[in-house]
């Protein structure tokens, strides 16, 4: 599997970086930098979305999971290996999306049966319903 591209190996982001440390200089002692946790749900490498999902997983080993991603834009897929805190988070983040989906499901559902209501009122009142029909 090819190795991962992070943010920080982007030109840009290198480019500030040593700008950086000409500006500022650097400080004794150097202090360690921390590792790179990326946000729970990456963005498309290649459309640059915010649509990626996982779509299968397993335990690489102990402390690592072996996650296959899918981008629900432009259907490129990215397989990653992630840390048990990096999954972790990635689950809340599925959770919090999924709680998402299913209010914005239940609010269609409570507007469609609204108008349904609403057209077979108007139909009775109209007289295009009647007893009859339910027999």
């Amino acid at each position: 599997m090819p190795p991962m591209a992070t943010r920080s190996d982007h030109p840009v982001w290198r480019r500030l970086g040593s700008l950086a440390l000409r500006f500022i200089g650097p400080t004794w002692p150097l202090a360690p930098i921390p590792p790179v946790i990326p946000p729970a749900l990456p963005d498309c490498p290649r459309c640059g979305g915010r649509w990626l999902c996982p779509v299968e997983w397993a335990a690489e080993d102990a402390g690592h999971w072996h996650v296959m991603f899918r981008c629900g834009g432009c259907q490129t897929r990215l397989a990653l290996v992630i840390d048990n805190r990096q999954a972790a988070a990635l689950d809340v983040e599925l959770d919090r999306q999924l709680e998402s989906i299913r209010a914005a499901a239940e609010r269609l559902d409570v507007e469609r049966m609204a108008t349904e209501a609403h057209a077979f009122a108007a139909a009775l009142h109209a007289g295009l319903i009647v007893a009859a029909d339910f027999v």
